[in-house]
């Protein structure tokens, strides 16, 4: 969709998208006040709108997956990893080894773990 049919569309309400530009994604979202929102744009990741939306999400992992189906792609850590990362972080709070020395192994697990490095005991 190109920028002249775009605002054709947002401003006319007698103009409705084609059944192709339906296929693509573009829908008139009630989560953006009508926002038309399609591929390509930001609020697309926000948009709970069924079905365009999931269409046009399922296509991309698809595509995704095509390119790129490897196990350290779609799963890039292993239960035992996450299980071994989490203890070494209990043992870093647990013996004080958030000194200056291993700061930056304490840092990097709670990277990984999607931890806050200064209030790790918070949920996410």
């Amino acid at each position: 969709m190109n920028d002249r049919r775009y605002a054709l569309l947002m401003k006319n309400d007698s103009e409705n998208l084609t059944q192709e530009e339906i296929e693509l994604g573009w829908h008139f979202c009630n989560e953006f006040d009508g926002l038309l929102v399609g591929p390509g744009m930001g609020e697309l990741d926000f948009c709970h709108c069924w079905p365009t939306n999931h269409k046009v999400y399922w296509y991309k992992i698809g595509r995704d997956w095509f390119e790129d189906s490897s196990i350290e792609r779609w799963f890039p850590i292993t239960a035992e990893e996450i299980k071994s990362l989490k203890s070494i972080l209990h043992r870093c709070l647990n013996t004080g080894l958030r000194d200056d020395e291993h700061r930056p192994l304490y840092i990097e697990v709670c990277r990984v773990l999607g931890v806050d490095p200064d209030k790790p005991w918070e949920e996410k």
